[in-house]
């Protein structure tokens, strides 16, 4: 749980490194989070006799996600600076992302339809590959290796190093 509190603790920080445990562990607890939320308010909906997912479920998973946002963001960011890579790779998987909502809602899955969400799995797929990857080791532009030390999250600047 250490490592989901750190995320938020670093709510828009985009500078410095993430771990895998990090990422992976605010990943997780996030959509466990979500999942569980749904459940919830689609029983709810049911109970009160309202549609499955009513205006008033769907707006609280909105904001939900619009609270988790940045923070999502940034830990992939620091994710993948601890990687090597760019933070603009952060700006294109949901730029990428959004472009392919937008076609899915609004095509029909032809050929040219088909192809894009072909494209669009093999990119998901590089990028999982690239957040499960080790760490850089040593320094790279972005900081200091954050597996360098023994396990300690220091409380005055929010980092943890292991």
């Amino acid at each position: 749980m250490k490592w989901f509190f750190l995320c938020w603790r670093k709510y828009a920080q985009f500078k410095g490194r993430a771990r895998r445990k990090e990422y992976w562990w605010f990943t997780l607890i996030m959509s466990v989070i979500f999942f569980l939320l749904l459940f919830i308010l689609s029983i709810y909906g049911n109970a009160v006799e309202e549609p499955k997912f009513s205006t008033r479920s769907l707006l609280i998973l909105m904001a939900i996600l619009m609270i988790s946002y940045v923070p999502a963001a940034a830990v992939m960011t620091r994710r993948l600076h601890d990687i090597g890579k760019s933070g603009k790779w952060t700006v294109t998987y949901i730029a990428i992302t959004m472009i392919v909502q937008y076609l899915i809602n609004y095509m029909s899955l032809n050929a040219f339809g088909f192809l894009i969400l072909l494209a669009y799995i093999v990119f998901n797929t590089i990028f999982i590959i690239w957040l499960a990857r080790d760490s850089q080791p040593g320094d790279n532009p972005w900081g200091s290796n954050p597996k360098a030390s023994p396990a300690n999250i220091s409380p005055t600047s929010n980092t943890v190093t292991e």
